[in-house]
């Protein structure tokens, strides 16, 4: 409800210089936006209107986590889905954030983050970049929304038939992405087809016939929603983020994480991030260049540190918490053989599965924070605690979920 409400007002907000007192005199403006859009039109001042914004965003972010995050400083841009498409919203994000407006610039430029960003100092800018797509500089930090949808996403078209490739659920019409999520919460995944008909399971693609296709083949967006509904005998397919729980299981032997804190395996640690609310330091993507700190406490010191290692001599990544509650075993070039954006990649087997299974992950060339590395697929793993590796010092529920609970994280190679 205050996201819907959030946007209507920013939407309203945009014309309050033209307005007149019958602006909202129809049904198009939420009453609470009524309300405070018509205090404002006494004076045709935007200004008044982005104050109660303001408000309203503060209560609203009472109810949940905050709506807007600041990255960190030298990233390139907000995470697909967390951009901030208006001037009108980058003023209300620096506003909800603290951060004081002094100067607005505004333009159009490659070379600096896209839409959203703030430099902050003795002369505070907001930085609106009518390019979607920037790059990083040093001095300037996006500004994004925060996560506050349900954690999963999407996986792709599938086929279907009457012999049903997921079989659990509710198996009705009327749902939308959200709904769907919530009745199969125990699941892997879950699947929309023609227009809301909801269904639910731990594995999808079961059978060679239920093939992927293009994503055009599951239709348009379910109704106020904005997520594929299905299409006819297709398969939208979405995953939770939560592992099946018939492919949980216990190693009769230690892990590849026991044995790499034992010493053996032929794993060496090469990477450390000690327990706390922020992901590894360094921004080399793996690549063994990344030098810091001191090793001599190992996969259990207090302090981050990072060696060198020859990054071609390695043929395994081994990410793990220091608990070893969560590890996972990954190819070389399945985390950083190319560049990728929440596409599957292979994991060989996992603290979930000893079976190898695909992720979604990110590997993107202009973002110094990847690559990211996930027990499941990125969206889901995040509010799950299921990230096991991230770059640049990134922060928030990347980390926060994890990092502090599980006595932080640890890189092994294999060479």
């Amino acid at each position: 409800m205050k996201s819907s409400i959030l946007s209507l007002a920013i939407a309203c907000a945009k014309d309050l210089a033209l307005a007149s007192e019958n602006s909202c005199a129809d049904t198009s403006c939420d009453a609470d936006v009524t309300t405070l859009l018509q205090g404002g039109l006494r004076t045709h001042s935007l200004k008044v209107v982005q104050t109660h914004l303001h408000e309203l965003h503060t209560a609203a972010a009472t109810e949940d986590a905050p709506l807007y995050i600041r990255l960190a400083y030298g990233a390139a841009g907000c995470e697909p889905g967390a951009e901030i498409t208006s001037r009108e919203e980058c003023q209300l994000a620096h506003q909800s954030l603290g951060f004081p407006v002094v100067h607005v610039w505004t333009g159009s430029h490659g070379d600096i983050p896209g839409l959203c960003s703030v430099r902050e100092g003795t002369a505070p800018q907001m930085h609106w970049n009518a390019q979607a797509v920037g790059s990083s500089r040093a001095d300037l930090a996006p500004v994004c929304k925060a996560a506050t949808e349900a954690p999963f996403s999407y996986v792709g078209c599938f086929v279907d038939d009457g012999a049903r490739d997921l079989q659990e659920g509710p198996m009705q019409y009327g749902y939308t992405s959200r709904t769907c999520e919530r009745a199969c919460h125990e699941y892997s995944f879950f699947a929309l087809q023609h227009n809301g008909w909801c269904v639910c399971g731990n594995a999808y693609s079961t059978e060679d016939k239920y093939a992927q296709v293009d994503d055009g083949q599951c239709g348009a967006n379910c109704a106020l929603d904005d997520q594929r509904c299905g299409g006819a005998w297709r398969n939208a397919v979405y995953s939770t983020g939560r592992p099946d729980p018939e492919e949980e299981w216990e190693p009769e032997s230690l892990s590849p994480c026991e044995e790499a804190m034992e010493g053996m395996g032929d794993w060496t640690v090469v990477r450390h991030a000690p327990p706390g609310n922020q992901w590894h330091g360094a921004t080399d993507r793996l690549g063994g260049t990344a030098v810091y700190g001191d090793p001599a406490g190992g996969a259990h010191s207090e302090a981050e540190w990072s060696i060198a290692f020859n990054v071609e001599d390695v043929h395994t990544f081994l990410f793990a918490t220091g608990d070893c509650e969560k590890w996972l075993v990954a190819s070389k070039d399945a985390v950083i053989g190319e560049y990728y954006a929440n596409m599957p990649r292979q994991i060989m087997e996992s603290s979930t599965s000893e079976h190898p299974y695909m992720a979604t992950w990110y590997n993107r060339e202009a973002q110094v924070e990847d690559p990211w590395i996930s027990l499941g697929d990125h969206g889901g793993s995040i509010q799950a605690g299921n990230i096991l590796y991230g770059e640049n010092h990134f922060g928030h529920a990347h980390a926060a979920l994890v990092l502090p609970v599980h006595n932080g994280a640890n890189v092994f190679v294999k060479f």
